[in-house]
């Protein structure tokens, strides 16, 4: 891949995923903070160059930030470094797309040709991890009262003082298989299934409405939103009204 290259020292790709840094001719890593601090404000000069070293200035600062991580791993000692080798004017984010993009070159060139048209380091790192947070959202599906039943059950066993630790680690790995599929079920089951029946309820009402006059899911949802918004908090009044809503619907 293609070396990134300064008057002292060059930044590469290495065949590991990481970048190797040669700070002189005799490839002796200097582990001085002084050094970070001077290869980062290399960096920074490279980008205020603008135009193509404005990329290649960014990972060279943050190459440089990722050294100085290492020589202070405490948060405090590093933040408190950043801003006595006066590296501190940069925005935050853009610091942490610079660190990213020289720790994870393999990740930052796919981002790169994914994106051709972002022009930043910090745009590229905004896509990866949006892209990230897509790859990890699971789809789940809305709990039937069965469901609910299952997990108040699993619950109860793996509370129970009396169950074996067999039983409970059991009850524990069933109720992940649940909620993988429904979702983290809130604390409450009593108002987990309030919300499953009154959702139910106003299914059946909006159901009923829309008969024979503009069936589609999405009339149907906007029906059943406006039910629960008016009645949602009142079981009794939405069984009235599905009751109210049949009738008619039969006369």
């Amino acid at each position: 891949m293609k070396d990134f290259l300064t008057q002292d020292h060059a930044i590469k790709f290495g065949s590991a995923g990481a970048f190797d840094t040669l700070p002189n001719q005799t490839g002796i890593a200097l582990a001085n903070e002084e050094v970070c601090a001077e290869r980062a404000r290399e960096g920074l000069r490279l980008v205020h160059l603008g135009e193509e070293k404005t990329m290649e200035g960014w990972i060279v600062y943050g190459a440089a930030l990722n050294d100085g991580r290492r020589l202070f791993p405490s948060d405090n000692k590093f933040g408190q470094w950043v801003v006595n080798a006066n590296l501190a004017d940069t925005h935050p984010h853009d610091r942490l797309a610079a660190m990213w993009a020289a720790a994870n070159p393999e990740d930052f060139t796919a981002t790169k040709e994914a994106h051709p048209k972002v022009r930043t380091v910090r745009g590229l790192h905004a896509k990866f991890k949006a892209g990230l947070k897509a790859a990890q959202k699971v789809e789940t599906r809305a709990p039937t009262l069965d469901d609910l039943r299952k997990v108040e059950r699993l619950r109860a066993l793996r509370d129970n003082p009396a169950a074996t630790e067999g039983e409970k680690r059991a009850a524990q790995t069933k109720l992940d298989t649940i909620e993988k599929e429904i979702g983290k079920v809130e604390p409450s089951i009593r108002e987990a299934k309030r919300k499953v029946v009154h959702t139910d309820l106003a299914q059946q009402a909006a159901e009923v409405v829309l008969s024979g006059v503009y069936e589609s899911e999405r009339a149907c949802a906007i029906v059943k939103r406006a039910f629960l918004e008016t009645y949602g908090k009142d079981e009794a009044t939405l069984k009235k009204l599905v009751g109210i809503l049949q009738q008619y619907r039969k006369a």
